[in-house]
């Protein structure tokens, strides 16, 4: 996850600049994280957290201002997840970290990453976050695919041959 979230700001480092890219990306994480932390922080119960990640990664991905075309939603989810599971998260950063420096491939790498969330809240027997963990990487590829003759449309504008 964590290695999806860089390569897709990587993205927005080539198309509107670093400074911005960071700017971005922070921001994405931070819908993410205050979503599911105000709803922590108004005592409402694990489910309706999780419904508060859930909503704001799809208005993420989805934005009624944008004709429901938004981004990947991969930082949003990671801001969620920092909320609902830290200590997956962290540890999953361990073999992401191994992974990366060895293979160089952010596909692997966040291949790895889920899966070690994965596995992680199965041995805290989080199963109700497990569910969200495997929504959530379910889902992002979904995304791309749904994204996918927008992005060679735009990519065939920028090349010009139109």
């Amino acid at each position: 996850m964590l290695e999806t979230v860089i390569w897709v700001q990587l993205i927005y480092f080539i198309e509107i600049g670093q400074k911005f890219g960071v700017m971005v990306g922070i921001i994405d994480i931070a819908k993410g994280v205050l979503s599911v932390f105000l709803a922590y922080i108004f005592g409402l119960h694990l489910g309706w957290q999780i419904l508060a990640g859930i909503l704001v990664i799809l208005g993420h991905d989805f934005p009624i201002f944008a004709n429901f075309k938004g981004g990947q939603g991969a930082a949003t989810s990671l801001g969620t997840m920092l909320v609902l599971f830290p200590v997956p998260i962290l540890i999953a950063l361990i073999p992401c970290g191994i992974v990366f420096l060895i293979k160089r491939n952010s596909i692997i790498t966040a291949i790895v990453g889920g899966i070690t969330i994965v596995l992680t809240l199965g041995i805290f027997h989080e199963w109700l976050l497990l569910g969200y963990a495997v929504a959530v990487f379910i889902f992002i590829p979904i995304k791309l695919l749904i994204d996918s003759p927008r992005r060679r449309a735009i990519e065939t504008a920028k090349s010009g041959k139109i």
